[in-house]
C-alpha cells in the first residue's frame, strides 16, 4: 500500500483503532487447477491469487488470544454498520441463553426408536431446541441493494402468487431500510448509483427468494427464515427443518423446492462475522478438518491452496454448506422491526443489472403469509 492511501485509512480511524497491512498476502503455491490424481507431478510455483480470500483465517488465528470480542471478515463493497454488529450480538447472546436450558434429545422422555426420533425432527417447526440443534444456528444476513431505475430492470423481478402480508393483525410488513442501506449524505451520490436515504421499496434481493425459503418459531427470538446451504446430516437432534411457503399449493406443479446446495438460492452473504467463543468452537468442534490454519487433508488440499473459491472463503460458504465445511444454519428473524438489520448494503449496485431479484419488503410480507399458514 502507498504510503498516503495508508495514511488517508490512518487519517478517517479513531485513534484508539489498530491498523495492521499485510503487505504480500498473496500465497505462493501450485497451479491445481492442472493437478490430476495420479498424472504428473506440478513443479511450478506461483502465486495463488485464487486463495488470497484464504490469507484473513491467519490473521484471525494470530489475534485469537487477544482482546478482541468479535471477529468481523467480509467483501470490500459491502456497508456493515453497528446495527449490523449490536443485531448480531443480541441474536447470538439469545442462542446462547437457550443453549443453557436446552436438553441434548427433546424426545429423550419418550420411548422413541432411531427412526420414530427422525420423523419427530423433521416434522417440527416449532417448540424447544436440542444443544444439537442451536450449536448448529448463527444469525445469517441477506446482501441487498438499491434499485436504481425500475425502466431499466423492467422484466427482472421475480413474480410468486403467495399474498403479502396475508394475516390476522392486519399489520403491514414494511421493513425499515436506515438500518442497512441509509448513507450519509456525504459519501452518497444521489445522481448516480449510491443514493443517500433509498426507501423501502427500493431494496432488493437477488440470491435468494420465496420460492426456496421456509419459516420454523424458536423461543425468544420468535419467527425466522433459515437460509438455504446446509443439509440434514447426522444425529436426529441436530436436524433443523421449516415450514416451507409451498406447503399451501401457491406454486405450479413444477415449481420445486430448489435443493439446500443450489448456489442461486444459497445466499452468498459477502462476508461472515463470529465472536470469538463461536470460533473457537467452530474451529476444534463443528467444522471438520478446521476452521483456521492449518489446513490439512482430508478435508483440504495443498493447505487449502486447491480451487475454493472468493465466496467459499471470505464470502461464507465454508460456513454454511456441508461437504467439507461446518454445515451452520443461519436464521434471519421475521419481526419486522428486525428484519432490515439482516440486510447488508452491496455498494456497487451492480448485481441488478443481469440478475433476477425480489424486492425485500414484497420478501418479508410474503414470509409472514407463510407464518400465518404455519400456525394455522
Amino acid at each position: 500500500m502507498l504510503p498516503n492511501r495508508k495514511e488517508l485509512v490512518r487519517l478517517s480511524l479513531p485513534s484508539i483503532v489498530k491498523l495492521e497491512f499485510w503487505e504480500d498476502a498473496i500465497p505462493l503455491g501450485y497451479d491445481t487447477s492442472k493437478f490430476t490424481e495420479g498424472g504428473d507431478t506440478i513443479s511450478r510455483v506461483n502465486e495463488r491469487k485464487i486463495s488470497l480470500a484464504r490469507q484473513h483465517r491467519f490473521v484471525i488465528k494470530d489475534k485469537l488470544q487477544d482482546s478482541y470480542d468479535l471477529f468481523v471478515n467480509f467483501e470490500d463493497d459491502m456497508l456493515i454498520k453497528g446495527h449490523h454488529i449490536q443485531h448480531y450480538l443480541y441474536v447470538t447472546q439469545k442462542l446462547e441463553q437457550l443453549k443453557r436450558i436446552s436438553m441434548e434429545d427433546v424426545t429423550e422422555t419418550t420411548n422413541y426408536n432411531q427412526r420414530r426420533k427422525e420423523r419427530y425432527y423433521k416434522s417440527m417447526y416449532y417448540g424447544n431446541l436440542t444443544r444439537g440443534q442451536l450449536n448448529r444456528i448463527i444469525p445469517g444476513f441477506i446482501r441487498a441493494e438499491v434499485l436504481l431505475n425500475d425502466k431499466n430492470n423492467n422484466g427482472r423481478e421475480t413474480q410468486f402468487s403467495i399474498p403479502i402480508d396475508n394475516n390476522n393483525d392486519g399489520a403491514t410488513a414494511q421493513l425499515d431500510p436506515i438500518p442497512c442501506c441509509h448513507i450519509s449524505k456525504e459519501h452518497a451520490n444521489n445522481e448516480g448509483h449510491l443514493p443517500s436515504e433509498p426507501n423501502a421499496s427500493q431494496i432488493i434481493i437477488w440470491e435468494t427468494s420465496i420460492l426456496a425459503l421456509g419459516v420454523r418459531h424458536i423461543p425468544q427470538l420468535g419467527w425466522v427464515t433459515m437460509l438455504r446451504g446446509p443439509k440434514t446430516t447426522g444425529e436426529a437432534n441436530t436436524m433443523l427443518t421449516d415450514y416451507w411457503s409451498g406447503n399451501d399449493g401457491y406454486y405450479k406443479k413444477e415449481q420445486k423446492r430448489p435443493t439446500a446446495d443450489n448456489r442461486a438460492y444459497i445466499n452468498n452473504q459477502g462476508g461472515w462475522m463470529g465472536t470469538k467463543e463461536q470460533i473457537y468452537a467452530w474451529h476444534t468442534e463443528i467444522c471438520p478438518g478446521s476452521f483456521l490454519p492449518p489446513f490439512d487433508v482430508p478435508h483440504f488440499r495443498f493447505d487449502g491452496l486447491d480451487l475454493r473459491d472468493v465466496e467459499w472463503w471470505s464470502g461464507g460458504l465454508h460456513l454454511f454448506t456441508l461437504r467439507h465445511a461446518c454445515n451452520m444454519q443461519r436464521v434471519v428473524l421475521l419481526d419486522k422491526n428486525y428484519f432490515g438489520r439482516h440486510l447488508l448494503y452491496h455498494t456497487t449496485n451492480n448485481k441488478q443489472k443481469k440478475k433476477l431479484y425480489s424486492k425485500a419488503t414484497d420478501l418479508l410480507g410474503q414470509l409472514r403469509t407463510v407464518v400465518y399458514n404455519a400456525q394455522k
